[in-house]
């Protein structure tokens, strides 16, 4: 992502995100991020989601992602994190930002 006379410009990462070997990504507002698109139906609050993350090396990784009205993670500056948590299917445990390794 990029600011842009002002404007906050997004692209896709066509070729998938790299994450060096021995090293991690997070997935965190403000820096790379998950964007659903195409959706079939709104989201709704209190609900959550199956969401596969496919690796190159590691496979395919299925989390599962509660929804959470706006505003109800505030950033402190004003802004919202659109991600909020992620729970991990495998190990039960509760992603707020998302590591990937």
């Amino acid at each position: 992502m990029a600011v842009v006379d002002g404007v906050l410009q997004m692209r896709q990462l066509t070729d998938g995100l790299p994450i060096p070997a021995g090293r991690s990504v997070t997935l965190k507002r403000r820096s790379y991020h998950v964007m659903l698109i195409g959706l079939k139906k709104p989201l709704t609050p209190g609900e959550a989601f199956p969401l596969t993350l496919t690796f190159a090396k590691a496979g395919n990784i299925s989390v599962t992602v509660p929804l959470q009205a706006m505003g109800a993670l505030q950033d402190g500056k004003g802004g919202m994190d659109h991600m909020g948590g992620m729970e991990d299917k495998k190990s039960g445990g509760s992603m707020g930002n998302m590591e990937m390794k």
